[in-house]
Order: structure tokens, then sequence, then C-alpha cells
């Protein structure tokens, strides 16, 4: 009885990591390159800017549960970018970067599901040198958390 409870439990455990690693590949229909986002091509865009940088979205609204890539324009070399809620404390939500060039870096966030149907964050980017740069963002769980 208990050789049989043991066989069923590292089963049910292989088909959970199985389940986890393949959710967790990425998608091979979206290539990196093919993500550069242009605020010209797209009818509504969201961007951010700063002294040194431009943070541009390919949609208005940033909603949760999603992974949302963006590109960030600067005229200094970028360290690291990363959000801090400013309506709950959340910690630091990590932006995964891909330097494209010289001044364009590839972005992406995953914003997650919290209490609040709307929730506001400050964006901080390091630069190289240093200094830091400070823009708004906000995050919705669906279009009727907007109005």
């Amino acid at each position: 009885m208990l050789k049989k409870q043991s066989v069923i439990f590292q089963t049910l455990t292989f088909i959970s990591f199985s389940y986890i690693l393949g959710a967790c590949t990425p998608d091979p229909k979206t290539p990196n390159e093919s993500q550069n986002i242009s605020c010209e091509e797209h009818n509504s865009c969201l961007v951010r800017n700063t002294k040194n940088s431009t943070l541009m979205f390919k949609t208005e609204h940033l909603f949760v549960e999603q992974l949302i890539p963006f590109t960030i324009r600067s005229n200094k070399p970028l360290e690291s970018v990363y959000l801090v809620a400013t309506n709950m404390n959340m910690g630091r939500l990590p932006v995964r970067l891909n330097k494209l060039t010289k001044t364009e870096t590839q972005a992406e966030v995953f914003f997650g599901m919290c209490a609040e149907p709307m929730m506001s964050w400050n964006v901080i980017l390091t630069y190289q040198d240093g200094t830091q740069e400070i823009t708004d963002l906000k995050s919705y769980w669906n279009q009727r958390a907007i109005q």
C-alpha cells in the first residue's frame, strides 16, 4: 500500500513539473526582433517620457496577468529598470531588458493580480553612470477598472 502511494505521488509530481516547465517556454511565434514597438504604427500607444528616456507601449492601457513588451529609447546606457507600486506595498517588480542597439532596449514586464483593480506604479530607470529617473504607470484588472 505504501509503495503504491509513493508511485502515485512520484507520478503526480512529475506531471506537475512537466506542466510548469512546458508553460514557461517561450512562444516560438514571437521572436524578439519582431517585437520592436513604433508608436507611429499604432492608433493608441502609451508613451512615458523622462529627461533621458522614452518608454513606448503598443497599447493604451496595461492589464494584469499578461506579459507586456515595450521599448525604451534612451540617450544614456541603461543598467536596470524596475517598478514599485505607489498605492500598495508589493516590493519591486523586475523588468527584463534586451538591448537592441546603443539607444534602444526591448523590455518586458508582468503585472500580477492584486487586491486593487487599478494600481499606480513608479518606473525606476537606473543608468550605467549611477543616475536614476522615475516616471509613472497604471495597470488595471480589466477594461471596467479603467472608468
